[in-house]
């Protein structure tokens, strides 16, 4: 609830900006550290999206295999972790799709149709 945009809503495990004079897999690289508390994690490229595609910005999707517990999470700026299902996610969008951020179903599609 102490994020400034869309308070409260569900978002991707990992989120971040490029910040000048950065690639994106180094900013996701350090997003995954500041927001996960994971460091020496291997993501792997999953593609480009952007606004053609009905997103809010220019992405690049970034896919990562971790089987350990997140303990050490930003907990000012997410208030938990959570796991469900695809089926849970796409019956909890039905219900409200406010509950998620805006890009959240746009990148979700995205991803589940390359």
């Amino acid at each position: 609830m102490n994020r400034s945009l869309f308070p409260g809503r569900y978002d991707f495990s990992c989120g971040e900006h490029v910040i000048s004079g950065e690639d994106y897999y180094s900013a996701a690289l350090r997003g995954v550290k500041e927001e996960l508390g994971l460091e020496d994690i291997h993501l792997v490229e999953v593609g480009k999206i952007g606004c053609k595609e009905g997103a809010s910005s220019f992405m690049k999707v970034y896919k990562a295999v971790y089987d350990g517990k997140i303990k050490c999470y930003d907990k000012d700026g997410i208030s938990e972790i959570k796991y469900y299902s695809l089926d849970k996610i796409f019956d909890m969008m039905k219900k409200d799709i406010n509950t998620f951020k805006p890009d959240f179903k746009v990148v979700l599609n995205w991803y589940l149709n390359k």
